[in-house]
């Protein structure tokens, strides 16, 4: 495997504004209202299961972000579906957000190309609801793909690039630069048994030179940066005026990420990204994936997408796309060079060295170093705000159930100390207070006592005997003698012995 670079989630589209930059005011196109929201019922706000403009049911949510949510929604008429974004509430009342909204209605609607995710509708409700209704997508966007699979090979890179290549080829034509170009924004699904064809999302940051296409206002600004700093391009992360080629750097900067799995620049921050994108060569991308079978061929097209003039980049996506159908499913192709670094079967590490000669002999290092720290402080990224969440009603919260009480722990048992009795007989011992049977002084494993300080009083008693009492101390294990007397049996009398037994009648003399 390659060197292993760490994963972080996309980045959405970042602007920055710097202080000296004067604001911007938008005078938002005036549409036509359609009728307001029919909502399910009386009781409810949500539009799953409303109506827009008399003739779009929402059906279900598909997703969020930060300024819309897109619904799956169907034509009520034609029983037709499509998806259906719709901005959020707390951003429809803004002019410029609504006016961009507008715009990527606009710009995707005017390039009709295949490859260009289709936009057939555009509204605003009487209550303010603004919507755009597009083509419904069955499938995942290149970003969910390489969170999967890590990295695809050159032979199925090379159709989805083309097709990318081709669409904004499409988009170029029609003076829209899309300038958010990511694999975010490039949506595969199964067309025509083809497992990659590829929609071009989200022209919502688009750059429109045609005045045909956005009117004669602008919505942004030299000085404004717009973009996912991962793949942006330098003159784009500088906030100076772009043209076609920045989407030339952005996707050599996808064509890099699909066949080494990772992107060139990864910063700790958008700030420090944007810098490496200014002032850091790019990697070798065999360099970085060297198991993935990138030919020098391949590491030569990708690094002069990523050079940092324009002007030593593919010029159009037509001539990105013709270098591209020059190279096999093997990676070779018979172009000459594109970069005159390294011939076509020099191992990367001379192309590698080769760039970092040039970049050790460049007057100009020390403009970018300080054009990079001055990029620090202007540059510093600050996302589109998210919408502030609505309160949620203040809950009092459950009282916490009194806990159980612990259960007293079960007493010791008792102390005891083993009484052993040496007697002349074997006899019963007796606790005299209360009536019991302790044992027997014959017991060869002796009596048990509990065990006390004080002097404790036992009988013992045995057939024939009189009874005998002792008294012992139980405070140890104790050892005692007893002797018990024989009982004395009476001797019957004369006259007991003569005795009649039966009445005795005083009358009769002997």
């Amino acid at each position: 495997m390659g060197t292993a670079r760490p994963k972080q989630p996309p980045r959405h589209p970042t602007r920055v504004d710097p202080p000296e930059s004067p604001p911007l005011r938008h005078e938002v196109t005036q549409v036509a209202r359609a009728p307001a929201v029919q909502y399910r019922d009386d009781t409810t706000t949500s539009l799953i299961g409303s109506v827009l403009a008399e003739r779009y049911r929402i059906l279900s949510r598909l997703g969020e972000g930060g300024m819309a949510t897109v619904y799956r929604g169907e034509h009520m008429a034609i029983r037709k579906q499509c998806a259906i974004k719709v901005l959020h509430p707390d951003e429809a009342h803004k002019d410029d957000i609504v006016e961009r909204f507008l715009q990527e209605a606009r710009a995707a609607s005017v390039i009709d190309h295949e490859n260009v995710v289709e936009i057939t509708d555009f509204g605003r409700t009487e209550d303010n609801c603004v919507f755009l209704v597009m083509e419904m997508l069955d499938g995942e966007d290149l970003a969910d793909m390489l969170a999967r699979v890590e990295r695809i090979p050159w032979p199925r890179a090379k159709p989805i690039l083309l097709q990318i290549c081709d669409a904004l080829a499409a988009a170029h034509e029609k003076g829209i630069i899309h300038r958010d170009m990511k694999p975010e924004n490039c949506f595969r699904l199964e067309k025509r048994g083809n497992a990659d064809f590829i929609k071009v999302l989200d022209f919502g940051i688009a750059k429109i030179t045609s005045e045909s296409v956005v009117g004669p206002r602008a919505l942004t600004q030299t000085g404004m940066v717009f973009g996912t700093p991962e793949y942006m391009s330098p003159e784009q992360a500088e906030g100076r005026t772009v043209d076609r080629r920045t989407d030339v750097y952005s996707l050599g900067v996808i064509m890099f990420q699909l066949l080494t799995g990772d992107v060139p620049f990864r910063g700790e921050s958008p700030t420090t990204t944007l810098v490496k994108h200014l002032v850091e060569e790019p990697p070798v991308p065999s360099s970085v994936a060297a198991d993935a079978g990138i030919s020098p061929r391949l590491d030569e097209i990708i690094l002069k997408a990523l050079q940092k003039d324009p002007a030593a980049r593919f010029q159009d996506m037509q001539e990105f796309a013709a270098t591209l159908r020059t190279v096999d499913d093997l990676g070779t192709s018979v172009g000459g060079l594109l970069l005159g670094l390294a011939d076509t079967n020099s191992p990367s590490d001379d192309l590698h060295a080769a760039l970092a000669g040039r970049t050790r002999g460049r007057v100009i290092m020390v403009g970018l170093l300080i054009i990079a720290l001055g990029a620090i402080a202007a540059l510093a990224l600050r996302s589109d705000p998210e919408p502030e969440p609505s309160e949620a009603p203040i809950v009092a919260p459950e009282p916490e159930p009194e806990p159980e009480p612990e259960p007293e722990p079960e007493p010791p048992p008792p102390e005891t100390v083993t009484l052993t009795i040496k007697s002349n007989t074997p006899a019963t011992v007796i606790n005299p207070e209360t009536g019991e049977e302790l044992g027997s002084t014959a017991d060869e494993g002796g009596i048990e006592l509990l065990k006390a300080d004080s002097a404790v009083e036992l009988k013992l008693v045995a057939d024939g005997y009189a009874d005998a009492t002792i008294e012992v101390v139980p405070d140890d294990d104790v050892q005692t003698k007893a002797k018990l007397k024989r009982s004395r049996k009476r001797k019957k009398s004369a006259k007991s012995a003569t005795a009649p037994t039966g009445p005795v009648n005083p009358f009769d003399k002997k």
